[in-house]
């Protein structure tokens, strides 16, 4: 979440002063002086986004730094840094500083591109599953469920969606369960995965289905995607997990504007699921 990649037409205030503080109270050996560069990213809903440098020695290392900024049903902080401090092999960007109780967090700058960015001829449906499968292999265990027809009544009471229950027989598994293509990054070293806050255990079609509508690709491709993740054909858990998707950005959308987060994004994202649900 969401789904929508907009520019953001917010710009860095022209006093950094806080920004820097708030990096300086997540790291007291840092000092102001030492940093430099702050950009604010775009494309963020939920959090704000600022990347910046810190030079040290002579030497400069480019991070990110996090701040939420809309406080967000399911999202536990104590559950995020534990993910963080589980994973033994970094599946995204090395943590470098979490503040439980804000959600604040610097990460190490990542070098490569936004798949979301990229043109649809740059990767292979082979490439995108075996991600999905590598990326759910490598994750730790956990008891958290990320059930969709929870969170969308926290996120929208009484919003009358039918959310089909994942069948019985279908194993889950610990998921990234926001795996749109803004949160995956094309690196030298491989595959990268941003922004674990919705980490938990799910229908393991679901990242799979989550990343296919992200990237906008034709609904033919999702068949023969779905039909090689699973090694069989099932059309009833792939509907099943497109209404859950389309019924989370509904509802995520939904929160958001009532809360008074109703950028033109946001708005969009409202109306296209609502579009998508009606047709199933």
């Amino acid at each position: 979440m969401p789904l929508l990649y907009q520019t953001d037409s917010r710009q860095l205030p022209k006093d950094l002063t806080q920004i820097t503080q708030i990096v300086t109270q997540l790291i007291p050996d840092w000092v102001s002086e030492e940093l430099s560069d702050f950009e604010f990213m775009s494309g963020g809903f939920s959090n704000d986004n600022y990347s910046f440098c810190r030079t040290t020695a002579g030497q400069q290392e480019k991070y990110v730094l996090r701040i939420p900024s809309v406080k967000q049903p399911f999202v536990d902080r104590s559950e995020e840094i534990k993910f963080y401090q589980t994973v033994s092999n970094p599946l995204g960007a090395k943590l470098i500083a979490f503040d439980a109780d804000s959600g604040r967090m610097i990460t190490k700058w990542l070098e490569g591109l936004v798949l979301g960015d990229m043109s649809k001829d740059q990767y292979s449906d082979q490439q995108l599953i075996e991600y999905v499968k590598s990326l759910q292999s490598r994750l730790p265990d956990t008891d958290r469920r990320y059930d969709v027809s929870e969170l969308a009544q926290l996120l929208s009471p009484n919003n009358g969606l039918h959310i089909p229950a994942i069948a019985a027989h279908v194993e889950l598994v610990p998921c990234h369960n926001d795996l749109n293509p803004w949160n995956v990054i094309v690196s030298a070293d491989g595959w990268k995965t941003l922004d674990w806050e919705f980490f938990g255990l799910n229908d393991p079609l679901f990242d799979l289905v989550a990343l296919h509508q992200g990237l906008e690709l034709p609904d033919t491709r999702l068949w023969r995607l779905a039909g090689e993740f699973l090694a069989q054909d099932n059309e009833q858990r792939l509907l099943d997990n497109l209404r859950r998707f389309w019924s989370r950005e509904f509802a995520w959308a939904d929160y958001q504007i009532r809360a008074g987060n109703d950028r033109e994004g946001i708005q969009q994202q409202w109306a296209l699921s609502q579009e998508k649900l009606a047709n199933f």
